[in-house]
């Protein structure tokens, strides 16, 4: 900065934390100078009060020292502490999505899993460190600087896992032989039930508490429950079926009116019919889906099979080979929509409006004994504090729900990917839903492409990037 002998310049730094002086210090008049210093700090509106002391001593050292000073602060705000947020590191490989690789081939064996659940008791599972609040700043102005929410890492305890805590970080580890479940932010170890053949009349109902493995097919009418991960190595017939992990099946599961397969974590299968399906995470599926009503807070990911009829909502997008038929059945795919947070909200907001008319009657009450708490009699004071503690309870407990509605929000935004990729062939009467929009498709498109909202409306964008708006 050029600056001419007895001028200065003020300025206030691009994140406004400070306000800088350039100045030539003259051999005389140091007096008038610091006037017209303070005079323009003071214009600046800057909260507190320009240190003319120090200034002069600076400004005297300056004139010794080369008769300039550059960059000096004269005011200094509060830089935030930005937050850390929270980390989960595993010790193991042990439920990755992915599939293994044939070496030789380099194909993706879907029949294999790259995860290795099986742990040993005792064997540490994860380390999670917990995340930290940031602190707000303020600028030279006074003005608040915010910071951010820091990501957290919601994780329960399930069974067969101890947790530990050592300086700060948090252990778990198994308390039993058995697979890692990790669904819906639970963490568990679960023992193993093995069926030699088919679930059906032989076997009945199946409910266990940990992981679930038929070596056989699961027959029509069975009703199945586990809380952990279930591997099918056959196929599964129409049946109820909810797991608490996983559902891995080897061939294909074939549904109909009235049954329902509820998994809290991921799916994988070789073919779904006419299935009604509803995931926590991703649902892979090798071949074919047909009839189907899908529903996943994950993704939908068949890149080299074909979809007929139904409807697929898939909060982190769609990703099919073909979509629709020939013959023009009806199908519909929904992107970026989360299925599970209507019902959850539902949930936690009717516990809010209890909470809230509990406190308002809490606060009637007290309006009511404080206007005469100089007649009250013991036995009513010691009611009149009894109501103020459960007040704070209520204010807490409100707090919280509050904190986890909008938790929920903020994951499923986090989560939500608005796109549809069809890698070979989109067929007429095809809907496409994405941020609110709903186009029907009409005419018959070769792939690969992608289905994305922009501006309010829905864009096929193909590889050779040309666009076309159905």
């Amino acid at each position: 900065m050029n600056i001419e002998p007895t001028e200065f310049a003020l300025s206030v730094s691009h994140d406004r934390l400070a306000v800088l002086l350039d100045c030539i210090v003259p051999q005389a008049g140091l007096d008038l100078l610091l006037d017209k210093i303070e005079g323009q700090f003071t214009a600046l509106k800057v909260a507190g009060f320009l240190d003319r002391k120090a200034l002069e001593e600076k400004l005297a050292q300056a004139r010794t020292n080369g008769g300039q000073l550059a960059g000096e602060r004269l005011a200094q705000g509060v830089p935030p502490i930005p937050p850390q947020d929270a980390v989960l590191k595993w010790a193991g490989e042990f439920f990755g999505s992915g599939f293994a690789v044939d070496k030789t081939t380099g194909r993706i064996d879907y029949r294999r899993r790259a995860a290795q659940p099986a742990v040993d008791e005792g064997q540490l599972l994860a380390m999670r460190t917990p995340a930290l609040e940031g602190t707000p700043g303020a600028d030279v102005f006074g003005k608040r600087i915010p910071v951010t929410r820091p990501n957290r890492i919601r994780l329960r305890v399930g069974p067969n896992v101890r947790e530990e805590e050592k300086d700060g970080i948090h252990h778990y580890y198994a308390t039993a032989g058995g697979r890692v479940r990790w669904a819906s932010n639970v963490l568990a170890v679960d023992t193993v039930l093995t069926i030699a053949g088919d679930v059906g009349l032989e076997t009945g109902d199946i409910l266990h508490h940990g992981a679930v493995v038929i070596q056989g097919d699961v027959l029509a009418g069975s009703r199945m429950e586990a809380q952990g991960n279930i591997d099918v190595h056959g196929s599964i017939e129409p049946a109820d079926i909810h797991t608490g992990g996983d559902l891995h099946v080897d061939q294909g599961i074939t549904g109909s009116g009235g049954h329902k397969i509820i998994v809290d974590g991921a799916v994988h299968a070789k073919y779904l019919m006419d299935a009604e399906i509803e995931a926590g995470e991703d649902i892979v599926i090798e071949s074919e889906i047909i009839h189907c009503i899908l529903k996943t807070r994950g993704r939908l990911h068949m890149p080299n099979g074909r979809l007929i009829g139904g409807e697929v909502v898939a909060l982190k997008g769609i990703d099919l080979g073909e979509a629709g038929s020939t013959g023009k059945i009806p199908t519909r795919l929904v992107a970026g929509v989360d299925c599970h947070l209507v019902r959850e909200l539902k949930s936690k907001d009717e516990e809010l409006a209890r909470q809230k008319g509990c406190l308002e009657k809490i606060h009637t009450a007290l309006a009511l004994l404080t206007s005469r708490q100089k007649t009250l009699s013991p036995q009513q004071r010691e009611t009149l504090t009894e109501m103020y503690y459960e007040e704070a309870n209520l204010v807490e407990a409100i707090e919280c729900l509050q904190q986890e509605i909008q938790d929920l929000k903020t994951n499923s935004q986090d989560r939500a990917r608005s796109r549809i990729t069809v890698k070979e062939r989109l067929f007429p009467e095809t809907t496409l839903c994405l941020e609110n929009e709903t186009i029907t498709i009409t005419d018959d498109f070769r792939g690969p492409l992608h289905a994305i909202s922009v501006n309010g409306q829905i864009h096929l964008h193909s590889m050779d990037n040309e666009d076309f708006q159905p």
